[in-house]
C-alpha cells in the first residue's frame, strides 16, 4: 500500500510524498523489506530528485521496525519484534526547507507460529542417556528440558532438569 501527504512549500509549488512497498503485515523471522520515497509534482505526477542523502527516516518503535541509517529514498526495514510501528519518511534538501513527509498506517508485525517437536534417539540400559534434539523451533527461542515418567519397575519420577541415569 501507499501512503501520501500533500505539503505546501514556501515555493507554492505543491509536492506529493509517498512511500511504496509498505506490506499490511509481517511476520517475526520474515527478512528485511525495502521501502521507497518519492517526491512528486503535484497534478504532473512529475518525480523530483530525490537520489540524494537528503532523505530521513523514523521508525515509531525501532523495537519492532528497525531502519538502516538514513540519507536514501530506499530504506530497509528489518522486523525486530512482534507488535505495531509505523515508518515516517520526510525529504528535506540541502537549502534545509523541508519538502514534505509521508507516514505509513500501522504495520503489525506477528507472532511466529511454531510447531516444535522433541525426539531422544535410541538410549540402551547401563550406557549415558543421549542428548534430546528439538526440530520446528523457527524462532530460535530457548530450550529448557524437564524429564519426568516412570521407569519399567514402576517407580515414577517428578519433573527434573536432570536426565536419568538409567535406561528403563
Amino acid at each position: 500500500s501507499t501512503i501520501n501527504v500533500v505539503v505546501v512549500p514556501t515555493k507554492r509549488e505543491e509536492k506529493k510524498v509517498a512511500i511504496d512497498g509498505v506490506p499490511d503485515s509481517k511476520t517475526y523471522g520474515d527478512e528485511a523489506f525495502t521501502l521507497t520515497a518519492t517526491v512528486t509534482e503535484k497534478g504532473t505526477g512529475t518525480i523530483v530528485e530525490t537520489q540524494n542523502s537528503d532523505w530521513y527516516w523514523y521508525s515509531s518503535d525501532p523495537n519492532v521496525l528497525e531502519i538502516a541509517e538514513t540519507g536514501s529514498n530506499t530504506m530497509s526495514v528489518t522486523v525486530k519484534n512482534p507488535g505495531s510501528a509505523m515508518i515516517l519518511a520526510w525529504y528535506e534538501p540541502s537549502g534545509g526547507t523541508t519538502i514534505g513527509a509521508a507516514v505509513t498506517d500501522s504495520i503489525t508485525v506477528s507472532k511466529a507460529s511454531i510447531s516444535p517437536s522433541v525426539s531422544i534417539d535410541g538410549w540402551t540400559y547401563g550406557e549415558t542417556a543421549n542428548a534430546p534434539s528439538v526440530t520446528g523451533n523457527t524462532g530460535n527461542g530457548a530450550v529448557t528440558y524437564s524429564y519426568s515418567g516412570t521407569t519399567y519397575s514402576g517407580t515414577s519420577f517428578e519433573p527434573s532438569a536432570t536426565a536419568p541415569t538409567q535406561a528403563g
